[in-house]
């Protein structure tokens, strides 16, 4: 699904270099789960970035299903991207004004879907995700736990195949966030792919390829066979 070959993300600060990815290569498969630690600066955000197609690599490739995304114009890579990939963050980006149905409905309002197919999709959706209690509420009345969960749900509106999660359980507590990870383990177990950026130990020790930045390189990597568990808890 996913080819990266030594990509590399430079930039200057202060007039020095600063490699945030440095030849980076790995691939992923459709339906992998993966999680991403490291050090602070170690390059796990500008590679969740690169992954999700909103910034651009120095050099290197990505093949996303054998296309070449570094040649690709930024139309083509918003197209790619919208439908595609979706987007969790650490601190939930919901619309205040927007109830829980017209967040999730964003997407597919953006993308001109008929309102009442959108309605009706989210509405779906929501209710399949176990979050039909909060159709009607806005974020301000919803706690840490289920502002993610509606995020999630907006994140998979569009049913993409990849899902990057950035520190998705960072500002919850263990109960709100053993929630949010049982809830991207059931959409991984459908058949996305997940990629969790996280410095949570637990977290990241659930996933079947656990990867180990420093400075822009992959340090290590652990796997986990499918059918095997982790013995970390939620």
């Amino acid at each position: 699904m996913i080819e990266l070959q030594a990509l590399s993300r430079h930039y200057l600060l202060g007039g020095e270099e600063v490699k945030a990815l440095d030849q980076f290569s790995i691939n992923i498969a459709a339906g992998d789960y993966i999680s991403v630690m490291g050090p602070s600066g170690s390059g796990k955000s500008t590679l969740l970035n690169q992954l999700g197609l909103l910034d651009t690599p120095t050099s290197g490739s990505f093949r996303f299903d054998g296309v070449e995304t570094t040649t690709l114009g930024e139309a083509e890579r918003a197209k790619l991207r919208n439908n595609q990939i979706g987007f969790v963050f650490q601190a939930y980006h919901l619309i205040d004004r927007l109830t829980a149905l017209e967040n999730v409905e964003l997407p597919l309002t953006l993308a001109g879907t008929d309102p009442s197919l959108r309605r009706e999709r989210a509405s779906e959706l929501l209710i399949k995700l176990g979050l039909e209690r909060f159709l009607h509420q806005r974020p301000q009345q919803l706690s840490g736990g289920q502002r993610q969960r509606i995020a999630i749900a907006r994140a998979v509106i569009t049913q993409p195949r990849l899902l990057l999660a950035d520190e998705p359980t960072g500002n919850l507590d263990s109960h709100s966030g053993a929630s949010v990870v049982e809830l991207l383990e059931q959409l991984n177990n459908d058949g996305i792919t997940l990629v969790v950026v996280t410095h949570d130990a637990d977290l990241g020790a659930r996933a079947e390829r656990q990867l180990l930045m420093v400075d822009g390189q992959l340090s290590s990597e652990s796997v986990l066979s499918k059918g095997e568990t982790s013995d970390a808890p939620l």
